[in-house]
């Protein structure tokens, strides 16, 4: 359980810490002497004491202060009724009374500590021993008092003989100080901090062995993607002002690293107060926040237990993306890509015709296109016809030989394929874009690290489809997703208004429309119920592609990547690697 931030005092100056700026660039040093160390825990550190009286009640105290959870260089965290330490069997509650805190209990035997009591796993046999296991958490709320911010429940564990008087907490995390100042122009609200390790497990569960002389951890090794990563989140979304002067400090909590390392990311995300308005069919006028992201990956020295490292980080401005903001997707193990902000559409209507992304995620232009003709807009387009060699984004012919490449050739790469021949309307020029192959949406639905719950079948603004989650989804509308790892019979299982879309697109989230398709010059228009994207692979005179649809029997909502013919119009979504 988590203290009241109207708890925190004032707090250190952290004028003492080394900083260097680093524009767009992280800086890490690592504070290697005691006395430095002690001053920069500052709320983390410290050692608690707790004497044991006869009458079974546990005095909570510091050294050199009766009423505070951590002392150190004149900060004071204070506890709080409600707090909760586990003292072997007991769940206490932390009571607060004549400028004491204390807890009764009746432990027998070794005394081992907890705080706080959530951190807990396993049975009790398991956890009252000298290696038992806890958990250090993934996310952390945090209030914005103060230039430096504190995160309340930071995990202490504690052993002492029966007979002493006192016990003895000590912190089991290590930490990075981050350092933000914003310079873009506008003032942003800040809205959480990520501090993320491409090896390095930097949360979950671990064993603490205890000894008379120190606590140690098991290593900590490479993990699942949800264990790398660390995240503080700003219950209240304080407001960073720009010019560079108003700098907010955070320190996150993260397991000591084990070794010396260079994959160490982190990132900070913020938003302008007020959001550019813009009016969106079929809903009334709503917010679009610019985010403001972060990214840098620098090389940082082991960090022990107890030992903290700083990181500075200028928030700058920057032009507006055609991608997605923030989402990056893996497509195979070491290669990942960035989706554009829309389908790609073909707009023949224009004096001079010209390719362009989608408005909007979830926008298609509708059966309109359905008809022959170069001078109609599309977002429906048979295999290859990037208007290279013949092959016209308006072509309808049912042969296959009329459509790009030979039997078996794939187009990856080549001319055929819509981005690398054509430039795309403020998007950049010809070769920024590409189609995935079949390997790397097969990769990227099925085989990137929990592939099945990073897709849903979804209706979004009353348009359905799928929504992919990038790699590193950072939920901070707080919206639930019933996954792909789920039997789903209908659409608006998971339903987001136009609105709460702005939330899930600035995190990240990619959707795909049920544009249905075109055959030929058959006017055939199945949308709102079937989408079908081309992939850039061949399969003999036919092309593969992603298709997600509503099966009958049995009843539920289904995708598949299979073949077919390539006079078929079906929708392009377009990628962009990563640098």
């Amino acid at each position: 359980m988590q203290f009241p931030f109207s708890n925190i005092y004032p707090l250190i100056d952290m004028s003492i810490f080394p900083a260097v700026i680093v524009k767009l660039g992280v800086k890490i040093d690592y504070i290697g002497t005691i006395a430095m160390l002690l001053v920069s825990l500052a709320a983390m550190s410290g050692c608690v004491k707790d004497e044991m009286e006869r009458s079974g009640r546990m005095i909570l105290k510091t050294e050199g202060s009766d009423d505070s959870k951590t002392a150190v260089a004149g900060t004071r965290v204070y506890w709080v009724d409600g707090d909760q330490v586990r003292i072997n069997s007991e769940t206490p509650k932390v009571t607060v009374a004549d400028g004491r805190a204390y807890v009764d209990v009746s432990p027998t035997g070794t005394i081992y500590g907890y705080y706080p009591y959530s951190i807990v796993s396993g049975t009790e046999s398991y956890w009252k021993n000298d290696t038992p296991s806890i958990t250090i958490p993934s996310t952390y709320s945090c209030h914005s008092n103060g230039a430096l911010q504190i995160i309340p429940g930071l995990p202490m564990v504690g052993r002492a003989n029966a007979s002493a008087e006192s016990i003895m907490f000590k912190h089991v995390t290590a930490a990075i100080l981050v350092r933000i100042r914003n310079t873009t122009g506008h003032d942003l609200y800040l809205n959480h901090v990520t501090v993320r390790s491409a090896t390095q497990r930097l949360c979950g569960s671990v064993t603490v062995n205890h000894d008379a002389a120190d606590l140690g951890l098991s290593a900590t090794t490479t993990s699942t993607s949800s264990e790398r990563k660390v995240s503080v989140f700003f219950s209240d979304t304080p407001v960073i002002a720009t010019g560079g002067s108003d700098i907010r400090e955070i320190q996150v909590p993260i397991l000591p690293i084990a070794a010396a390392m260079n994959d160490l990311t982190i990132e900070v995300v913020a938003t302008t107060p007020s959001g550019e308005h813009i009016s969106v069919a079929g809903v009334a006028e709503v917010a679009t926040l610019t985010q403001y992201t972060y990214s840098g990956t620098k090389d940082s020295p082991a960090l022990p237990r107890n030992a903290i490292a700083t990181a500075q980080i200028e928030l700058r401005a920057t032009t507006p993306s055609s991608t997605v903001d923030g989402s990056l997707f893996s497509v195979a193990a070491n290669k990942q890509v960035r989706f554009s902000k829309g389908n790609l559409q073909y707009i023949g209507s224009a004096a001079t015709p010209y390719w362009r992304f989608a408005e909007h995620q979830y926008d298609v232009i509708g059966s309109a296109q359905c008809v022959t003709g170069a001078n109609v807009d599309r977002d429906l387009f048979g295999w290859g016809t990037s208007g290279h060699n013949g092959r016209e984004p308006y072509l309808t012919s049912e042969e296959w030989s009329d459509y790009a490449g030979e039997t078996g050739i794939d187009i990856a790469g080549t001319q055929y394929d819509w981005g690398v021949h054509n430039a795309i309307q403020d998007a950049g020029g010809a070769g920024t874009w590409r189609t995935l192959t079949e390997g790397e949406l097969y990769y990227l639905l099925n085989y990137r690290d929990n592939a099945y719950n990073k897709c849903c079948y979804a209706q979004v603004a009353g348009v359905n489809g799928v929504i992919i989650l990038p790699d590193h989804f950072q939920n901070s509308g707080g919206y639930t997703f019933v996954t792909f790892e789920d039997v789903v019979t209908e659409w608006n299982t998971n339903s987001f208004t136009a609105s709460q879309w702005l939330t899930l697109e600035r995190d990240g989230a990619v959707f795909l429309p049920a544009a249905g398709y075109r055959s030929g010059e058959d006017p055939t228009y199945n949308n709102a119920s079937e989408g079908y994207y081309w992939t850039s692979s061949a399969n003999k005179t036919g092309a593969q592609f992603f298709r997600f649809y509503k099966n009958t029997n049995p009843n539920k909502l289904t995708y598949s990547i299979a073949k077919v013919g390539r006079f078929r119009g079906l929708s392009v979504r377009l990628v962009r690697d990563a640098e």
